[in-house]
């Protein structure tokens, strides 16, 4: 079966309304092709699209393996519009890599990776600002599907249903993840640290996820998901033994501000915090 592959912002953008394997190629950010005409100018800050940044990939199930790299950048500014982040509402599988330093402001089921679907989500992470109404969450707006070994570290702006980690749990499936809210703002009701909201008579599976109850300000969850203080968020013993940290996890106080990274990304993410004078998860 053949693989596309994606290395530079036209590319990607291809994905919208595609099915088929695809794979990051290299690390695609603000000077990678493309990134003008479906993002935003670099220099003016003037958004593409008329005025609305990126498109939200629409992808038909196609499956999509990052091989560790990262997406830096994105910018989308759609108020009025349902299910918005890098996908909109997706249906395929999507593992190894990030999206940083993203701005993503929508309506209803908003997040920096996927507005809301059933994806199939395995080793990534975001950074960034998320901003709508309801179902906000800053990896995922909503879902009924499985993510594992992923994290957020982002603030998270909405009305109602805003969860640190994704906004209405739906019947999704969530294991050894977390959620880091430098900012968590809410006007309404239903908030939780790692999940706003579960609907009557769904019942999502969280095992083994947590998130920084210091950070966010936030003590309140209604799934079974665990706060933690900042020292516990990175301390390795938090997390042993259902986590990884020999081949998926790493802790180190030189990446992510020490709090839980993943493995692959770990030299990446150094590499980006000594070029731009920041350590990543920095909102």
């Amino acid at each position: 079966m053949s693989v596309t592959v994606i290395k530079n912002w036209n590319d990607l953008a291809s994905m919208d309304g595609a099915g088929g394997d695809w794979e990051l190629g290299n690390d695609i950010d603000s000077e990678s092709d493309g990134y003008e005409a479906h993002v935003k100018d670099p220099e003016t800050e003037e958004l593409a699209n008329d005025g609305k940044g990126w498109k939200p990939l629409d992808s038909s199930g196609a499956d999509l393996d990052g091989k560790g790299h990262i997406i830096d950048g994105l910018h989308i500014d759609r108020p009025n519009t349902n299910a918005v982040g890098l996908f909109a509402q997706d249906y395929g599988n999507v593992s190894d890599f990030g999206v940083t330093n993203a701005i993503v402001k929508g309506n209803d089921r908003v997040g920096i990776l996927d507005g809301g679907g059933g994806m199939s989500i395995n080793r990534c992470f975001t950074t960034g600002t998320v901003e709508g109404n309801d179902d906000i969450g800053g990896f995922l707006g909503n879902t009924y599907g499985y993510v594992a070994d992923s994290y957020t570290v982002s603030a998270v702006i909405g009305n109602n249903k805003i969860g640190g980690f994704v906004g209405d749990g739906g019947m999704g499936s969530f294991h050894r993840c977390y959620a880091v809210s430098p900012t968590f703002t809410y006007n309404d009701f239903d908030i939780g640290g790692f999940m706003g909201y579960i609907d009557s008579g769904a019942d999502p599976t969280v095992n083994h996820c947590y998130w920084d109850e210091t950070t966010s300000g936030i003590s309140e969850c209604p799934s079974n998901a665990q706060a933690k203080t900042i020292s516990d968020m990175k301390s390795q013993d938090t997390f042993e033994p259902e986590w990884d940290f020999d081949d998926v996890w790493m802790i180190d106080p030189a990446v992510n501000d020490g709090y839980p990274a993943l493995r692959q990304f770990g030299q990446v993410v150094a590499a980006w915090a000594a070029n731009n004078n920041q350590v990543i998860g920095a909102v």
